[in-house]
């Protein structure tokens, strides 16, 4: 039986930081438990000693040992000692302990968010703020809510909503009318549920958001991809088809993931053609907040037919996206069908992030921020403009239409689809972590790249062009 016989025996402990030391304990016996570095019988040293060599309280060690035995890592045999008792198989690889985060290479997950779309600027958003915010919701009116038996959810954030949109984007709805949701994900999940069956069928961009299609197909319902063209949704190609879609999913302020904006004329067609054939439209108003160069186009909800549109939103994408808020504007007639379906198969949304984000809308912080980031992303954004047209070559054509937080590239025709994914595979290789852009295809698949903006800075923008434009090159004289 293997002893451990002294305190030298026993990989270093180290104690620092801020986590109670008890914890940094724990983790550090069971990282090298886990790693093998103690092994099956060892007798570890007494708390006591252990307590002594460290120069902490014994009872700080005891916890540690008895969160352990708890767990099953230890053994305690009275008159005896604490035993390691858990055998760790050979092909076991222990990564989740504090230890063992501290070998992964945390440079490459930094680096990895280079041009990752869907990544926000974080070191711009006002942490203090909203913690303080957070404080002063739970000290006066969290306690309450606590209580609360309504499903739902406090109704201060749809009112909150309500009042921004109207000011905003012109949306004319009121507070009943607004369900939120665990974010843009659970929204469309919820429409899917709520208005669709198997077998029926629904229109889709192509390309398009592909966690729309993934729905569609897990309901297995008869999907329509509608193609892209270079002002957007092809309504035409829609009106052409014999099967009527009993649902409508469009992203008109910024199509994604091309980007372009969807033409007054457009959006009247697509009203039209849904009141004709008693259609839904799922407005989902992506990034519709940061445009560059124009105010926001208006929301479709209210150019017409209000009851034919539903219009979806989230904060996760303009806030923080642990934050899981979305929402949608309901034609009234459909209010009571969601929010049942909601509370019987997805429940309560977090109620202290609604109560927050109200708190943080209605005190104008929310304006604030979205100004502020605007400007911010509009220098990135021009940045890489500018860096695409020094260094990438003509071929390569661009979606770019000064809106949201990301662009995309299209590459030749005869660019093959192991072309695109060797290529993408060289780029992660060098840290630039773009997503390939046939992913967002249904059909009819068109090769190249998507290059998301939020996090990366100006500076790295010109190095990381230039660097790509190069390896595209080496990889077209391969």
């Amino acid at each position: 039986m293997p002893v451990l016989r002294q305190l030298s025996e026993l990989p270093t402990l180290r104690l620092q930081g801020k986590k109670p030391k008890y914890q940094q304990i724990y983790q550090q016996i069971k990282h090298a438990i886990t790693t093998r570095q103690l092994t099956e019988n060892m007798l570890l040293p007494p708390s006591r000693a252990l307590a002594k060599d460290l120069g902490i309280s014994r009872n700080t060690v005891q916890k540690a040992y008895e969160q352990l035995i708890a767990e099953g890592y230890l053994h305690s045999k009275i008159g005896s000692g604490i035993f390691v008792c858990v055998q760790i198989p050979d092909n076991y690889t222990a990564v989740k302990t504090e230890t063992g985060l501290q070998n992964l290479p945390l440079t490459r997950q930094k680096k990895g968010l280079t041009f990752t779309p869907g990544i926000l600027d974080l070191d711009h958003f006002p942490t203090v703020l909203w913690q303080s915010i957070v404080h002063s919701v739970l000290r006066t009116e969290y306690k309450h809510h606590l209580y609360s038996i309504d499903e739902l959810g406090d109704a201060t954030l749809p009112q909150a909503i309500t009042e921004y949109l109207t000011y905003t984007r012109g949306i004319s709805c009121t507070a009943e009318q607004v369900l939120i949701t665990a974010g843009a994900q659970e929204a469309i999940n919820l429409c899917l549920q709520t208005l669709l069956n198997e077998n029926d069928s629904i229109a889709i961009e192509n390309p398009g958001y592909r966690g729309v299609y993934n729905v569609a197909e897990y309901k297995r319902c008869k999907i329509i991809p509608i193609p892209v063209s270079h002002d957007g949704f092809d309504v035409g190609a829609l009106q052409r088809k014999k099967t009527i879609p009993k649902l409508i999913y469009v992203t008109p302020s910024h199509q994604y993931p091309l980007c372009m904006t969807l033409p007054i004329s457009k959006r009247l067609q697509l009203l039209d053609y849904a009141q004709q054939h008693k259609s839904y439209i799922i407005e989902d108003d992506y990034d519709s907040e940061f445009h560059y160069q124009t105010d926001p186009t208006p929301a479709m909800q209210d150019l017409g037919y209000p009851e034919r549109v539903i219009y979806m939103g989230t904060f996760s994408k303009i806030l923080f996206p642990a934050l899981r808020l979305g929402f949608l504007i309901l034609p009234n007639h459909l209010v009571k069908k969601f929010s049942t379906i909601k509370t019987l198969q997805f429940g309560r949304t977090t109620l202290l992030n609604q109560m927050v984000t109200a708190e943080f809308i209605k005190q104008g912080h929310f304006t604030k921020h979205i100004k502020k980031m605007r400007l911010h992303y509009a220098k990135k954004y021009q940045q890489l403009i500018n860096s695409c047209e020094k260094y990438l070559p003509s071929e390569i054509k661009r979606y770019t239409h000064s809106v949201g937080l990301h662009i995309s590239l299209q590459f030749p025709k005869n660019y093959s689809s192991n072309n695109e994914k060797q290529f993408i595979k060289l780029l992660n290789e060098n840290h630039l972590f773009p997503v390939a852009l046939s992913t967002y295809y249904y059909k009819d698949m068109q090769m190249g790249i998507v290059l998301g903006f939020g996090m990366i800075s100006c500076e790295k923008i010109d190095i990381s062009i230039k660097k790509l434009a190069k390896l595209y090159r080496q990889r077209m004289l391969e």
